[in-house]
C-alpha cells in the first residue's frame, strides 16, 4: 500500500483529505446532526437508525453523542453496553464539474465532507433522558422566535411518552473524518470550483462553498 494512504476501518482516506482538527469534526457533527447508527447484532447482521445525536464536546476526550430511539425499533436490543457501533454523519456534498477548472487536467468529481464516530451505545436512565431530550429540543428551539420547552409538557403526557422511547449515550472513542474538499487540485482549480458551486446554488452548493473556502483558507496559510 502506497506510504500517503491511511488505513482506516472503513473508509479510503487519501491523507490530504484527513481531517484530524477535533474542532473540525465536532463542528461537522453539531452541523449535522442527524446521524446514522450502526450496530453490529448478537446474529452478526447489521443494525441501523437514521436519528437526532446532541453532541457534549466536554463529556470524554472525543465527546460524547447523546440520542433516543423509539422502543419499537429493535435496534435498541442491540444496546448492551459491550457492543460497539459507528455513527456516520454527512455534511455536505455536490458534484464538482470539470468544466469549472482551469487547469487542462479536466475530470468531473464529488466533494464531501463525512465524519465516522465510534464507540460502545449505553442505555441510560430516565432522568437522563429527560436532559437529552431538552438539550436536542433547547438546541434547535432556540432558532424559534418562541421556543418550546419540554419543561411545557404536560406531566401525564411525559409519564406516557418516556414508556415509549430510550435514551442512548456513546462515548466518542475514535473519530474519523473525510474533507474531500479539491486538496488535490491547484489553488486556482480550488477557487474556481468554489466560484462555480456559488453561481450554481443547488442544495448544499453554499454550504460545500463555504467550507472549501475555510479548507483553502488554511492551506494558503501553510
Amino acid at each position: 500500500m502506497s506510504s500517503d494512504i491511511w488505513r482506516s476501518r472503513l473508509i479510503y482516506l487519501p491523507k490530504h483529505f484527513a481531517e484530524t482538527d477535533l474542532a473540525a469534526l465536532h463542528d461537522l457533527i453539531d452541523g449535522y446532526s442527524f446521524g446514522t447508527l450502526i450496530i453490529k447484532n448478537a446474529s452478526g447482521d447489521l443494525d441501523l437508525a437514521h436519528l437526532p445525536f446532541f453532541l457534549d464536546r466536554k463529556d470524554g476526550e472525543k465527546g460524547t453523542l447523546l440520542t433516543h430511539v423509539a422502543r419499537a425499533n429493535r435496534i435498541w436490543r442491540s444496546v448492551d453496553g459491550k457492543s460497539r457501533a459507528m455513527v456516520i454523519f454527512q455534511g455536505p456534498h455536490a458534484y464538482i464539474s470539470p468544466g469549472w477548472y482551469k487547469s487542462d487536467i479536466k475530470v468531473p468529481t464529488w466533494n464531501y465532507a463525512v465524519v465516522h464516530a465510534h464507540g460502545v451505545p449505553k442505555k441510560v436512565s430516565e432522568a437522563e433522558l429527560y436532559s437529552i431530550l431538552k438539550r436536542l429540543t433547547d438546541k434547535h428551539e432556540a432558532l424559534l422566535e418562541n421556543p418550546w420547552r419540554i419543561e411545557d409538557l404536560p406531566p401525564d403526557q411525559w409519564e406516557r411518552f418516556k414508556k415509549e422511547i430510550l435514551g442512548i449515550k456513546i462515548e466518542i472513542d475514535e473519530l474519523v473524518g473525510k474533507f474531500k474538499l479539491s486538496q488535490n487540485r491547484e489553488a486556482d482549480d480550488r477557487e474556481a470550483a468554489i466560484e462555480g458551486l456559488v453561481k450554481r446554488d443547488a442544495l448544499f452548493d453554499a454550504e460545500l462553498a463555504s467550507l472549501m473556502e475555510r479548507k483553502h483558507r488554511e492551506s494558503s496559510t501553510l
